[in-house]
């Protein structure tokens, strides 16, 4: 008698020997339907290495001939399929094994909803916390912003690999938690692989984005099934692949095609999305089974170069990817970012102490300052009276009471910030503006304005603002400054 055990379930059935053909054959599990290959030759050799006991046949046993058939079937064995399933059957394998695990997958994606918004709740209080310590401070802001962006990662990179696991092993809902929580830094180090490769490939102007999509795209079920960790897994996964590129493009689309629509019906489309999501993983899984079984003595290909080369092309696309952004952009569009990034980095500066608000470090083709940064204490309170000029696509010049006071140079799309204090004097100060607007500009702005910051506190008091807008001319301002004024601010 030769034992044939189910790879799938662990169904063990004995058969005789004499009605085994000579060949390797495929088998199909009366249990739970899953087919699988078996050597009569090789289980013989392995049953002959087992000692076997004698006995003597039961006087109510039928002769061989007249047994009744084996519960496992048994089929002539087919040649090796070259081409994947097709796309009725990979439907109905899918919609199967999604009927048998819907609970369990609906199970684990209440729990992982649940606890993302405990995670993110968790978050942005240890966040609040840091900005309190951290005074509200640009750094603290990016601290706080990276600490909820990694929690929630790994709470969602935790419910995707229970969900994987439930699939791949058909576990339950605790034990395929368990596992993912085992696997948790796995997946979340293959997560960060894929999400660089693929997104930098995208950087590399779409098209390697694509094929990298494709190739790729099975890591995480080569992890859940096969325990390949990291690169090996994508490159593992990218041999399955391997010849089947446009089969697994058609498969991939075609879901989405078809499940795209459904998630924007209204009212039902939200409860659709929540069922659409664990089919779709039971649906890639029954395809990376299909390329598995095509394929089924695949070796992780390569060395430490190919990893190298690909974790390369991922790290120079995710750098070309604002390039790019700027480089497509209109010309409204970059120089509003090239505006945005001044602004930004004049605020960064003044909230860690670089800078003062409303003051910058002079650049090459800018006038350059003649700050004087004096305390409070000073003696004389026109010191810490500051005058400020923010110049925006304008030429001209800037005197004060008779006297140049700044002039603009006036390159396109560049914002001249000028600031300095010790300027005005007690009673009627004159400010006069001769300027003019440069050719074509997507905005225009000139402010002149007159403060007295709090060193300590960083506040500021606004006396006076003036803003033109216009294209261009000769305007005077005037400000009456008096003793009192700056005693009671």
């Amino acid at each position: 008698m030769l034992s044939i055990e189910c790879p799938h379930c662990g169904l063990v059935k004995q058969m005789p020997a004499e009605q085994m053909p000579d060949h390797e054959v495929e088998l199909q599990c009366p249990k739970c339907t899953n087919t699988f290959e078996f050597d009569p030759i090789v289980a013989s050799l392995v049953a002959a290495d087992k000692p076997q006991p004698r006995q003597s046949p039961a006087a109510s046993d039928p002769p061989p001939e007249n047994r009744p058939a084996a519960a496992v079937q048994v089929a002539r064995k087919k040649p090796q399929r070259t081409d994947m399933l097709r796309i009725g059957e990979l439907f109905s394998r899918s919609w199967g094994a999604f009927k048998d695990r819907i609970w369990t997958l609906l199970g684990i994606n209440l729990l992982g909803i649940l606890l993302v918004i405990g995670a993110a709740l968790l978050a942005q209080s240890g966040s609040n916390l840091l900005m309190k310590f951290s005074a509200g401070s640009a750094v603290g802001q990016i601290l706080a912003v990276l600490i909820i962006a990694c929690v929630a990662f790994l709470a969602v990179t935790w419910i995707v690999a229970a969900s994987l696991y439930a699939i791949v092993e058909k576990t339950g809902i605790k034990e395929s938690l368990g596992l993912g929580l085992s696997r948790v830094l796995a997946f979340f180090w293959l997560f960060f692989l894929i999400t660089l490769i693929i997104g930098g490939g995208y950087g590399l102007l779409i098209l390697p984005g694509i094929l990298f999509t494709i190739w790729f795209f099975f890591a995480q079920y080569v992890l859940a099934a096969e325990d390949q960790r990291g690169m090996d897994a994508l490159l593992k996964s990218k041999e399955y692949v391997r010849g089947h590129g446009w089969a697994v493009l058609g498969r991939l689309l075609l879901l989405m095609l078809i499940f795209l629509p459904l998630g924007f019906i209204p009212l039902v489309g939200p409860f659709l999305s929540i069922l659409l999501g664990p089919f779709s993983l039971v649906y890639y899984n029954e395809i990376y089974q299909d390329l598995r079984q095509l394929k089924p003595d695949v070796a992780v290909p390569g060395g430490t170069g190919l990893k190298t080369v690909f974790i390369g092309l991922g790290i120079v696309g995710i750098l070309a990817l604002p390039v790019a952004a700027y480089l497509s952009a209109g010309p409204e569009a970059r120089q509003a970012a090239s505006l945005l990034v001044g602004m930004a980095t004049e605020d960064f500066q003044f909230q860690t102490g670089a800078l003062p608000r409303d003051s910058q470090l002079p650049a090459e083709n800018q006038q350059p300052t003649s700050v004087t940064r004096k305390p409070i204490t000073e003696k004389n309170p026109l010191d810490d009276l500051m005058v400020y000029v923010y110049a925006l696509n304008y030429k001209g010049k800037i005197t004060l009471n008779g006297e140049e006071f700044y002039v603009i140079k006036g390159d396109p799309d560049r914002n001249y910030n000028y600031s300095t204090g010790g300027a005005l004097t007690y009673g009627k100060n004159l400010f006069q503006v001769d300027y003019r607007a440069l050719p074509d500009p997507w905005k225009l702005e000139l402010r002149i304005k007159i403060y007295k910051p709090n060193w300590q506190t960083g506040d500021r008091t606004v006396f006076k603002e003036w803003v033109l807008e216009d294209r261009g001319g000769t305007k005077s301002f005037e400000i009456d400054i008096r003793p009192e004024q700056l005693e009671k601010s």
